[in-house]
Protein backbone atom coordinates (compact mmCIF):
# COMPACT_ATOMS: atom_id res chain seq x y z
CA UNK A 1 0.00 0.00 0.00
CA UNK A 2 1.16 3.71 -0.60
CA UNK A 3 3.01 5.13 2.24
CA UNK A 4 1.61 8.38 1.65
CA UNK A 5 -1.96 9.45 3.04
CA UNK A 6 -4.17 8.84 5.70
CA UNK A 7 -2.80 6.60 8.73
CA UNK A 8 -3.43 2.88 8.13
CA UNK A 9 -4.61 0.66 10.79
CA UNK A 10 -2.30 -2.60 11.82
CA UNK A 11 -5.85 -4.27 10.73
CA UNK A 12 -6.49 -3.36 7.27
CA UNK A 13 -2.87 -4.14 6.49
CA UNK A 14 -3.73 -7.57 7.87
CA UNK A 15 -6.59 -8.21 5.70
CA UNK A 16 -4.78 -6.76 2.80
CA UNK A 17 -2.13 -9.45 3.28
CA UNK A 18 -5.14 -12.15 3.45
CA UNK A 19 -6.64 -10.72 0.10
CA UNK A 20 -3.05 -10.84 -1.69
CA UNK A 21 -2.51 -14.31 -0.51
CA UNK A 22 -6.36 -15.59 -1.75
CA UNK A 23 -5.39 -13.29 -5.02
CA UNK A 24 -2.04 -15.73 -5.74
CA UNK A 25 -4.05 -18.80 -5.15
CA UNK A 26 -6.30 -17.68 -7.41
CA UNK A 27 -3.85 -16.76 -10.00
CA UNK A 28 -2.46 -20.12 -10.15
CA UNK A 29 -5.29 -22.19 -9.86
CA UNK A 30 -5.72 -22.17 -13.98
CA UNK A 31 -2.22 -23.82 -14.60
CA UNK A 32 -2.93 -26.65 -12.10
CA UNK A 33 -6.51 -27.39 -12.87
CA UNK A 34 -7.10 -26.26 -16.46
CA UNK A 35 -7.28 -28.78 -19.29
CA UNK A 36 -4.01 -29.28 -20.53
CA UNK A 37 -4.87 -29.38 -24.48
CA UNK A 38 -7.45 -27.22 -24.39
CA UNK A 39 -8.01 -23.08 -25.51
CA UNK A 40 -5.37 -20.84 -23.63
CA UNK A 41 -4.58 -16.92 -23.70
CA UNK A 42 -2.28 -15.61 -25.89
CA UNK A 43 0.00 -15.61 -22.12
CA UNK A 44 -1.01 -19.63 -22.03
CA UNK A 45 -3.27 -19.27 -19.54
CA UNK A 46 -6.06 -22.19 -19.88
CA UNK A 47 -9.30 -21.11 -20.39
CA UNK A 48 -11.16 -24.52 -20.35
CA UNK A 49 -12.11 -26.35 -17.40
CA UNK A 50 -14.18 -29.40 -16.13
CA UNK A 51 -17.23 -27.82 -14.90
CA UNK A 52 -16.41 -29.08 -11.12
CA UNK A 53 -13.04 -26.96 -11.71
CA UNK A 54 -14.78 -24.14 -13.52
CA UNK A 55 -17.12 -23.80 -10.38
CA UNK A 56 -14.38 -23.97 -8.01
CA UNK A 57 -12.44 -21.45 -9.85
CA UNK A 58 -15.45 -18.90 -10.06
CA UNK A 59 -16.03 -19.32 -6.02
CA UNK A 60 -12.60 -18.28 -5.69
CA UNK A 61 -12.59 -15.20 -7.68
CA UNK A 62 -16.08 -14.19 -6.05
CA UNK A 63 -14.38 -14.13 -2.83
CA UNK A 64 -11.52 -12.42 -3.83
CA UNK A 65 -13.62 -9.60 -5.30
CA UNK A 66 -15.44 -9.74 -2.05
CA UNK A 67 -12.63 -9.15 -0.03
CA UNK A 68 -11.23 -6.26 -2.56
CA UNK A 69 -14.98 -4.44 -2.03
CA UNK A 70 -14.84 -4.80 1.63
CA UNK A 71 -11.27 -3.46 1.80
CA UNK A 72 -12.53 -0.49 -0.57
CA UNK A 73 -15.44 0.58 1.66
CA UNK A 74 -13.08 0.23 4.92
CA UNK A 75 -10.46 2.74 3.46
CA UNK A 76 -13.22 4.82 2.15
CA UNK A 77 -14.24 5.49 5.67
CA UNK A 78 -10.20 5.67 6.86
CA UNK A 79 -9.80 8.40 4.07
CA UNK A 80 -13.27 10.22 5.23
CA UNK A 81 -11.83 9.76 8.99
CA UNK A 82 -8.47 11.36 8.13
CA UNK A 83 -10.06 14.45 6.34
CA UNK A 84 -8.16 13.77 3.70
CA UNK A 85 -10.82 14.62 0.74
CA UNK A 86 -12.36 17.20 -0.68
CA UNK A 87 -16.34 16.29 -1.33
CA UNK A 88 -17.28 16.51 -5.28
CA UNK A 89 -19.18 15.93 -7.34
CA UNK A 90 -19.21 13.36 -9.89
CA UNK A 91 -21.13 13.28 -12.66
CA UNK A 92 -23.08 10.40 -14.77
CA UNK A 93 -24.28 10.53 -17.86
CA UNK A 94 -28.34 12.00 -18.15
CA UNK A 95 -30.48 9.09 -19.75
CA UNK A 96 -32.50 12.01 -21.18
CA UNK A 97 -28.79 13.25 -23.10
CA UNK A 98 -28.92 12.11 -27.02
CA UNK A 99 -26.75 9.19 -26.91
CA UNK A 100 -24.22 8.54 -29.80
CA UNK A 101 -25.00 4.95 -31.06
CA UNK A 102 -27.91 4.77 -33.69
CA UNK A 103 -30.73 2.72 -32.32
CA UNK A 104 -32.02 1.75 -35.87
CA UNK A 105 -32.24 -1.42 -35.91
CA UNK A 106 -31.28 -1.63 -39.72
CA UNK A 107 -27.66 -0.10 -38.68
CA UNK A 108 -27.37 -2.66 -35.45
CA UNK A 109 -24.91 -4.76 -35.82
CA UNK A 110 -26.72 -7.42 -33.88
CA UNK A 111 -29.01 -7.84 -36.97
CA UNK A 112 -26.58 -8.25 -39.13
CA UNK A 113 -26.10 -11.69 -40.51
CA UNK A 114 -22.49 -13.45 -39.13
CA UNK A 115 -20.23 -14.46 -42.25
CA UNK A 116 -20.19 -17.41 -43.35
CA UNK A 117 -16.49 -18.43 -42.86
CA UNK A 118 -17.00 -16.77 -39.68
CA UNK A 119 -19.20 -18.76 -38.56
CA UNK A 120 -17.86 -22.49 -39.96
CA UNK A 121 -14.90 -21.51 -37.37
CA UNK A 122 -17.79 -21.82 -34.03
CA UNK A 123 -15.83 -19.07 -32.70
CA UNK A 124 -17.88 -16.27 -30.37
CA UNK A 125 -19.62 -13.38 -31.92
CA UNK A 126 -18.13 -10.73 -29.58
CA UNK A 127 -15.05 -10.13 -27.39
CA UNK A 128 -15.11 -11.71 -23.92
CA UNK A 129 -15.51 -9.01 -21.09
CA UNK A 130 -15.29 -9.64 -17.32
CA UNK A 131 -17.86 -7.21 -17.00
CA UNK A 132 -17.86 -4.03 -14.41
CA UNK A 133 -16.95 -4.40 -11.19
CA UNK A 134 -19.31 -2.84 -8.45
CA UNK A 135 -18.51 -2.09 -5.40
CA UNK A 136 -22.46 -1.58 -3.96
CA UNK A 137 -23.44 -5.32 -3.90
CA UNK A 138 -26.86 -5.48 -6.11
CA UNK A 139 -30.31 -6.62 -4.22
CA UNK A 140 -30.01 -10.08 -6.70
CA UNK A 141 -26.86 -10.76 -5.12
CA UNK A 142 -27.72 -10.78 -1.05
CA UNK A 143 -29.63 -14.08 -1.90
CA UNK A 144 -29.22 -16.95 -3.94
CA UNK A 145 -29.49 -16.61 -7.61
CA UNK A 146 -33.39 -17.85 -8.38
CA UNK A 147 -33.58 -20.00 -11.49
CA UNK A 148 -35.36 -19.48 -14.70
CA UNK A 149 -38.28 -21.08 -15.60
CA UNK A 150 -36.41 -22.39 -19.21
CA UNK A 151 -33.87 -23.93 -16.33
CA UNK A 152 -36.25 -25.27 -14.01
CA UNK A 153 -37.78 -27.04 -17.13
CA UNK A 154 -34.08 -28.49 -18.38
CA UNK A 155 -33.35 -30.19 -15.23
CA UNK A 156 -34.50 -33.42 -17.37
CA UNK A 157 -30.76 -33.65 -18.13
CA UNK A 158 -28.39 -33.49 -15.98
CA UNK A 159 -25.53 -31.78 -15.84
CA UNK A 160 -21.84 -34.06 -15.27
CA UNK A 161 -18.88 -32.46 -13.88
CA UNK A 162 -16.49 -33.89 -16.08
CA UNK A 163 -18.62 -31.54 -18.68
CA UNK A 164 -15.54 -29.42 -20.54
CA UNK A 165 -16.21 -25.81 -20.09
CA UNK A 166 -14.93 -22.52 -21.86
CA UNK A 167 -14.63 -20.12 -19.46
CA UNK A 168 -13.15 -17.00 -21.22
CA UNK A 169 -15.22 -14.28 -19.37
CA UNK A 170 -13.87 -15.75 -15.75
CA UNK A 171 -10.53 -15.58 -17.13
CA UNK A 172 -10.97 -11.97 -17.72
CA UNK A 173 -12.23 -11.53 -14.11
CA UNK A 174 -9.46 -13.07 -12.71
CA UNK A 175 -6.81 -11.29 -15.09
CA UNK A 176 -8.32 -7.79 -13.61
CA UNK A 177 -8.01 -9.38 -10.02
CA UNK A 178 -4.15 -7.48 -9.59
CA UNK A 179 -5.55 -4.10 -11.20
CA UNK A 180 -8.46 -4.08 -8.92
CA UNK A 181 -6.18 -4.85 -5.70
CA UNK A 182 -3.66 -1.83 -6.95
CA UNK A 183 -6.43 0.39 -7.39
CA UNK A 184 -8.07 0.26 -3.79
CA UNK A 185 -6.58 3.24 -2.46
CA UNK A 186 -7.78 5.22 -5.47
CA UNK A 187 -11.34 3.85 -5.65
CA UNK A 188 -11.87 4.22 -2.14
CA UNK A 189 -10.52 7.92 -2.34
CA UNK A 190 -12.79 9.11 -5.26
CA UNK A 191 -15.71 6.76 -3.72
CA UNK A 192 -15.29 8.72 -0.49
CA UNK A 193 -15.75 12.46 -2.43
CA UNK A 194 -18.77 10.92 -4.24
CA UNK A 195 -20.00 9.12 -1.02
CA UNK A 196 -19.91 11.92 1.00
CA UNK A 197 -21.29 14.95 -1.51
CA UNK A 198 -24.28 12.72 -1.69
CA UNK A 199 -25.06 11.91 1.77
CA UNK A 200 -24.75 15.78 3.80
CA UNK A 201 -27.62 16.83 1.75
CA UNK A 202 -29.05 14.49 2.29
CA UNK A 203 -28.93 14.31 5.87
CA UNK A 204 -29.45 17.75 6.10
CA UNK A 205 -32.48 17.64 4.52
CA UNK A 206 -33.55 14.75 6.66
CA UNK A 207 -32.66 16.79 9.66
CA UNK A 208 -34.71 19.72 9.00
CA UNK A 209 -37.92 17.70 8.29
CA UNK A 210 -37.69 16.24 11.31
CA UNK A 211 -37.44 19.19 13.48
CA UNK A 212 -40.52 20.67 11.16
CA UNK A 213 -42.08 17.31 12.41
CA UNK A 214 -41.53 17.80 15.99
CA UNK A 215 -42.17 21.05 16.06
CA UNK A 216 -45.60 21.20 14.64
CA UNK A 217 -46.87 18.14 16.34
CA UNK A 218 -50.64 18.07 15.65
CA UNK A 219 -53.19 19.03 18.25
CA UNK A 220 -54.32 16.31 20.29
CA UNK A 221 -51.37 14.46 19.43
CA UNK A 222 -48.14 13.20 22.04
CA UNK A 223 -45.98 12.32 19.13
CA UNK A 224 -45.27 13.65 15.83
CA UNK A 225 -45.87 11.67 12.95
CA UNK A 226 -42.57 10.29 11.23
CA UNK A 227 -44.12 7.99 8.73
CA UNK A 228 -41.98 8.15 5.73
CA UNK A 229 -39.21 9.42 7.54
CA UNK A 230 -35.76 7.59 7.24
CA UNK A 231 -32.56 8.55 7.82
CA UNK A 232 -30.02 8.28 5.16
CA UNK A 233 -27.84 5.10 5.36
CA UNK A 234 -24.82 4.16 3.28
CA UNK A 235 -25.33 0.17 2.89
CA UNK A 236 -23.44 -0.91 -0.31
CA UNK A 237 -23.54 -4.41 1.25
CA UNK A 238 -26.89 -4.79 1.64
CA UNK A 239 -26.74 -7.44 3.58
CA UNK A 240 -25.42 -8.36 7.48
CA UNK A 241 -23.36 -11.27 6.56
CA UNK A 242 -21.78 -12.46 2.74
CA UNK A 243 -23.79 -14.34 0.79
CA UNK A 244 -24.07 -17.76 1.32
CA UNK A 245 -22.75 -18.90 -2.47
CA UNK A 246 -19.77 -16.60 -1.37
CA UNK A 247 -19.21 -18.70 1.30
CA UNK A 248 -20.07 -22.09 -0.48
CA UNK A 249 -16.55 -24.14 -0.42
CA UNK A 250 -14.70 -21.95 1.44
CA UNK A 251 -12.49 -23.60 4.39
CA UNK A 252 -12.93 -22.63 7.89
CA UNK A 253 -10.35 -20.06 7.78
CA UNK A 254 -11.45 -18.38 4.71
CA UNK A 255 -15.20 -18.06 5.65
CA UNK A 256 -14.03 -16.64 8.89
CA UNK A 257 -11.93 -14.26 7.28
CA UNK A 258 -15.01 -13.02 4.87
CA UNK A 259 -17.01 -12.75 7.11
CA UNK A 260 -14.72 -10.75 9.82
CA UNK A 261 -14.09 -8.04 6.66
CA UNK A 262 -17.74 -8.16 5.82
CA UNK A 263 -18.51 -7.49 9.25
CA UNK A 264 -15.88 -4.59 9.14
CA UNK A 265 -16.47 -2.89 5.78
CA UNK A 266 -20.31 -2.78 6.81
CA UNK A 267 -19.17 -1.33 10.21
CA UNK A 268 -17.06 1.39 8.31
CA UNK A 269 -20.11 1.98 6.08
CA UNK A 270 -22.06 3.00 9.05
CA UNK A 271 -19.33 4.74 10.55
CA UNK A 272 -19.25 7.14 7.71
CA UNK A 273 -23.05 7.85 7.58
CA UNK A 274 -22.28 8.94 11.05
CA UNK A 275 -19.60 11.27 10.19
CA UNK A 276 -21.23 13.33 7.02
CA UNK A 277 -24.23 13.72 9.91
Amino acid sequence: MDSQGPNIPDLYRDYASRTEALLNETQAFPIHWGIAGGAKTSDGIPKDFFRFDADRLKRLIIRAEHMIRCLIIWMAWIYLKSGDISPSVRRFPSSREPMLISLNPAESPEKSPVHPDFAARNLPLYPSTAGAFHVSLHDRESDEPRRTERQQKATHQRTRNDDILPKDRLIERLARLPDLFASIESRAQRLAKVWAIQLKPRIKAYRVEMKNRLDNIPEGKTMPDLSGLERPELKPLKCEEPPPRFLKGAEPEERETLTHLHAIAREAAELFTQRCG
